[in-house]
């Protein structure tokens, strides 16, 4: 099996006929080892057997073949990882979700939102909510938000806030700042607020007034965040949110990033205050760097 990963790993056209055998050996560790292995080849070839172990019911590699898939990234896969998102098996569900979401592309994109907001289910929601932030699909925000307080673990929790905030081009940040050590942590949010502040006179959208408005709440918000003052960061955040949705001008991505913060701050009374300041940061980053580019690109267009 091992020998086999490491024959994908090399995209060598040499490598084809093993790990097609291997599909078919008796061991199961091998046939995962030879499916995953067809994932990392990159070969077109490999595409046929893969979907024919993703189909056929009584494989017990279906979950791996659908990960593959994933990482040969051929759009011939996204019709058949579609109907796995509705397979009885939950990691198959999974898995061909995740499948998707490094495929990308507009069906495979309209295929996880319709999936994301056909039901809620703890046991795929935090995955389909992943995935579709890797198809840059803004349309997610929304709903991620509006489910994020039915789920308790403070994992999934973290799953759908990361995944918020890549959505809105902030990348793995959130997990980053979540997983530092304490002072770190202080240290990262404390230069991302100076940031906040820097972006903030760097807008150009809006009047005068609006402009001024803007810059002084975000004082606010870094002045209650180096005091510990909740109650005055959700004030300030909820009323830069507002200001920015009745912005003329204000990107998509800014005025997503203001939905999610007022549909996260929706609950704020039950919220982690160590999650909140984190994902609030994220929030104001990207609301604001993105009214800055587009304050830009209008005066490149002027």
């Amino acid at each position: 099996a091992n020998r086999l990963r490491a024959l994908g790993r090399s995209r060598s056209p040499l490598a084809l006929s093993a790990l097609m055998e291997g599909l078919r050996d008796a061991s199961p560790a091998v046939r995962q080892g030879a499916a995953e292995g067809l994932g990392e080849s990159g070969l077109s070839e490999g595409l046929e057997p893969l979907v024919s172990a993703l189909e056929d019911e009584e494989s017990d590699i279906r979950p791996v073949a659908a990960e593959a898939l994933g990482r040969l990234r051929k759009p011939e896969s996204v019709s058949p990882l579609i109907q796995a998102l509705y397979d009885d098996d939950l990691r198959l569900r999974n898995s061909a979700a995740m499948a998707l979401g490094e495929i990308g592309g507009r069906e495979a994109r309209d295929a996880l939102y319709y999936a994301l907001t056909a039901g809620f289910d703890r046991r795929t929601f935090p995955t389909l909510v992943d995935a579709a932030s890797r198809t840059g699909d803004l349309r997610l925000v929304e709903p991620a938000m509006e489910h994020l307080h039915d789920l308790a673990s403070p994992v999934l929790r973290m799953q759908v806030l990361n995944a918020v905030g890549r959505v809105l081009g902030e990348r793995n940040h959130f997990y980053r700042l979540r997983l530092a050590d304490e002072l770190g942590r202080a240290s990262l949010v404390e230069k991302m607020m100076a940031r906040i502040i820097r972006l903030a006179k760097a807008v150009k959208l809006g009047d005068e007034k609006q402009r001024a408005k803007l810059q002084a709440l975000a004082q606010d918000v870094s002045q209650a965040a180096a005091t510990d003052d909740y109650r005055s960061l959700v004030r300030a955040c909820k009323e830069l949110a507002t200001t920015t949705l009745a912005l003329e001008g204000a990107r998509e991505v800014s005025q997503a990033a203001a939905r999610a913060l007022l549909l996260y701050l929706s609950h704020h009374d039950d919220l982690p205050e160590g999650e909140a300041l984190i994902f609030l940061t994220i929030c104001l980053t990207s609301l604001l760097r993105h009214m800055v580019a587009q304050s830009r690109s209008s005066q490149v267009e002027g």
